[in-house]
């Protein structure tokens, strides 16, 4: 059986890192031991990403002009790259975090089929 609990402070507020206790039973004699063993739980600070307000939008710059364009979105020199970039950070520190850019939300869920820059759409 997996039971969950909170581990709290006197302030309501979660205790990290945590030591987590274990408990065994024997499911066919009913014997139980607990407390002989311990393992330290430490829950890590996660990323939140903000859908950017405006979209990014660039010119045509190949040729034909059919409506594909080459662009780079780590290119830092480019302040939109940098706005856009910002936006889905929505304010958390660049240097914490990095960035990847998928073709569908499936890859980006698992980080598979990141795209590579330059890019053409």
């Amino acid at each position: 059986n997996v039971t969950g609990h909170r581990n709290m402070d006197a302030g309501n507020n979660p205790i990290n890192p945590q030591t987590i206790f274990t408990g065994i039973t024997n499911t066919e004699t009913g014997c139980y031991i607990g407390g002989v063993q311990s393992f330290e739980l430490i829950v890590q600070p996660g990323a939140i990403a903000v859908a950017p307000a405006e979209p990014f939008v660039i010119c045509d710059n190949l040729m034909p002009s059919d409506g594909f364009a080459e662009f780079n979105l780590e290119d830092m020199s480019d302040q939109q790259v940098v706005d856009l970039r910002a936006g889905i950070l929505a304010g958390q520190d660049p240097a914490d975090f990095s960035i990847t850019f998928h073709e569908t939300q499936e890859g980006a869920e698992t980080g598979t089929g990141i795209i590579t820059f330059p890019y053409v759409n």
